[in-house]
């Protein structure tokens, strides 16, 4: 069971089709698509070893998607209930795959999904997955930077983008903490502000931006963040398939044009692109 929820490390492929230097981490290799898994995996697997969810009944976790099917999963691998809140506009493959991996599914509004939520982290039968405020979540995205900056070395920027923020932040602490030059550049959707002073509208943006004020994000840690209209991101999703061959989703089509944009502003030297997830993050192996 462990060796089955190890991290490997995660190729980085050269983009020579958009660009000389610019380079994609492909997340989405991970058994269950999606870099979330380098975090809940061992997280969970942390968490169930040291007896934090000893009499738990069942796990929850509220999330999009890649962030649910990956609990699911590893939930099924340590024998443990999962439930996962989901969004109403939730695509179908998201609920059919939760349930095809024996979670319980529950489709909420996202003010009745912050009730539930509250609800369930009081009761003490439920272990709530907290991905918006856990630290230790955090760390576990350490390790990425690392990678990338073991191959790429003198690196002008890791791009990653920001939904629970957990993966840029620590991307940032990892390249802070090595005193690199590398900037690191999140990615936001140009639908609404991440100030959060314009009204939450929904975007085509898959796993960025979801409708929760509270995450990781320290934007001072930050070197920039770039807006990027969904409608770009999706085209890029579209370049990066017929182009490199790569079945990457909307939040990396939404990475590579913000490595674009710094390109064409100017900056020099190699770019990381986070892929954060496949195109289908609904079908993890084995199911």
């Amino acid at each position: 069971m462990t060796e089955a929820l190890r991290i490997r490390p995660t190729p980085l492929a050269e983009m020579t089709a958009f660009g000389q230097g610019l380079h994609a981490k492909l997340e989405y290799v991970h058994p269950t698509r999606s870099a979330k898994f380098r975090a809940l995996a061992p997280h969970l697997l942390a968490v169930a070893e040291s007896g934090e969810i000893a009499g738990a009944g069942k796990i929850v976790i509220r999330s999009a998607g890649c962030a649910a099917i990956t609990t699911a999963w590893v939930c099924r691998k340590l024998a443990i209930p999962a439930e996962a809140v989901i969004p109403q506009h939730a695509e179908e493959e998201v609920a059919d795959t939760l349930a095809r991996l024996g979670a319980v599914v529950k489709r909420l509004e996202p003010e009745q999904a912050t009730r539930y939520m509250q609800e369930a982290e009081a009761d003490p039968q439920v272990y709530v997955v907290d991905q918006f405020h856990d630290g230790r979540i955090v760390e576990y995205y350490r390790p990425m930077a690392a990678e990338i900056l073991d191959d790429l070395p003198d690196a002008a920027a890791i791009v990653v983008g920001i939904g629970t923020a957990a993966s840029i932040m620590g991307v940032a602490h990892e390249v802070r903490a090595r005193g690199s030059a590398c900037r690191v550049i999140g990615v936001w959707p140009e639908e609404f502000d991440p100030t959060w002073r314009s009204p939450y509208r929904a975007h085509r943006i898959s796993g960025l931006a979801p409708p929760v004020r509270e995450t990781h994000l320290v934007p001072d840690l930050l070197d920039d963040i770039l807006m990027v209209p969904s409608a770009d991101a999706v085209v890029r999703t579209r370049e990066i398939f017929q182009r490199a061959g790569l079945p990457a989703g909307t939040s990396s089509g939404a990475t590579l044009e913000a490595a674009l944009r710094l390109r064409h502003a100017g900056m020099t030297g190699p770019i990381a692109c986070v892929f954060a997830s496949a195109a289908c993050c609904h079908l993890p192996d084995p199911l």
